[in-house]
Parts: structure tokens; sequence; C-alpha cells
């Protein structure tokens, strides 16, 4: 129902911020609005890692390893936040690496000795 929802919310041109799985980038309704600068990503979470606490009696629903019943929180993998609200990181610019940083840096031997292959 994301779909759906995120194109019910933008036709009432409504401030929105959406806790979703970051799959959705990859939406044939989401991506074009991405790209068009409608809706964009917020700071995603630590690590990867989204965390939300709940009712002890729903903890048998989860698996230990997700589950902390010290804190009742429920870790989720991959969560990120869809928003059309303006914030400040959205404007810094993102630091690329030139090409020869990324050979420089490379964790793979082949790639240090011999570069990358051009394809065309």
């Amino acid at each position: 129902m994301f779909r759906e929802f995120v194109a019910w919310i933008m036709e009432a041109k409504k401030k929105f911020i959406i806790i979703w799985n970051q799959n959705a980038i990859t939406y044939k309704e989401i991506f074009p609005l991405i790209k068009c600068n409608k809706i964009w990503l917020w700071n995603w979470f630590h690590a990867g890692n989204a965390y939300f606490r709940i009712d002890w009696k729903s903890a048998s629903d989860y698996a230990n390893w997700v589950y902390d019943g010290k804190t009742w929180l429920v870790k989720f993998r991959n969560c990120c936040r869809f928003t059309n609200l303006d914030h400040g990181r959205r404007h810094q610019p993102l630091s690329l690496m030139t090409m020869s940083d990324n050979i420089k840096f490379s964790k793979h031997k082949e790639i240090k000795w011999i570069g990358y292959k051009k394809i065309w």
C-alpha cells in the first residue's frame, strides 16, 4: 500500500516523512518522484539499522537476535526515510572519489595492479 499512500499524499500536496524499506527507491512509481526532486531520502539510519520499541506482548513475534528483551527494541534492516521536507544535508555536495583514488584504495589486488577494464 506504500505506492498508493505516496500517490495519495502527493496529490494532497502534504509534507511528510515516511519510514519504509529502502527497496521502495526502485518502485516504478517512486523513482520518478526522486528523480524529479519531488521527494528525497532523509539521513539513513545508523548503519542501516532502525530500532523500534514494541509492546512486550508482541516479543514472541520476533527472533531472539532481532529483539532485545532489556530495551524492548526490535531491529529492522534496510529502513530509510522518504520525505518532501527540506533538511540541511540535502543540499550538501556529495564527495566522490576520483578514479585514481578508487584504484588506490581498492581492496581488490587486481584492480590495484591493472585498473579497470574499459568496455568501449
